[in-house]
């Protein structure tokens, strides 16, 4: 298989958008330097650089690499390491909770929300300096769950989360499930919003088994 490995000024990884993420096949997103890597697996290489021609990403290189198969969860669980924004700890789910502080699970994935991008990281650092207790809180784009299950942890009455994507779906369900105070309930038929406190149901979908 062929990876592409793009390295581009740091940020980018923020405004890469649904197109690039549809060509691109997997995404891995690495910091490098003042820059950042975004190594992807396109099915059709030539269609994702006729993109990113077009695109105004400032992209600094560009490499193809030859690559056998891998098992990329399990390369995946070896080299996902914990992040911390202020006194939160943000683990996969294979890890120990740590004792001090607040802890959120998340399965990396391909849902976007591991905690490592800035805008995460900037957006989290603002809710914690706001009281949400008792707050309705509606999150659009919810990825991978991540500022939702946070929502709930500040004690937020409801929290309903929203996206069109089926694997963001999924991974907000499992976030929901892996922390203890939001828990997944029972999806309803017919909702295209997620309530972690009411029902769980991806857009545009059957009801999942449960």
């Amino acid at each position: 298989m062929v990876r592409v490995d793009i390295v581009a000024e740091k940020g980018s990884e923020e405004v890469l958008g649904v197109d690039f993420y549809r060509l691109s096949g997997g995404v891995w997103i690495e910091d490098e330097g003042a820059g950042v890597r975004i190594k992807c697996y396109p099915p059709d290489p030539d269609r994702l650089l006729t993109f990113l021609g077009a695109s105004a990403l400032p992209i600094l290189h560009i490499s193809f690499i030859d690559e056998e198969e891998q098992d990329y969860v399990a390369l995946v669980r070896r080299h996902f390491t914990p992040v911390t924004v202020g006194g939160l700890t943000i683990l996969p789910p294979w890890h120990k909770p740590r004792k001090k502080g607040r802890t959120i699970f998340i399965e990396p994935g391909m849902a976007f929300g591991t905690g490592r991008h800035e805008s995460t990281k900037l957006m989290m650092k603002m809710m914690g300096e706001r009281p949400l207790r008792g707050k309705l809180v509606l999150d659009i784009g919810s990825g991978s769950g991540i500022l939702s299950v946070y929502a709930a942890l500040l004690h937020a009455s409801l929290v309903v989360a929203v996206d069109h994507d089926p694997l963001a779906a999924e991974a907000t369900k499992k976030s929901c499930a892996y922390s203890s105070r939001a828990p997944a309930s029972r999806p309803s038929r017919g909702s295209s919003t997620w309530s972690l406190r009411t029902s769980i149901s991806p857009p545009s979908r059957g009801t999942p088994p449960g």
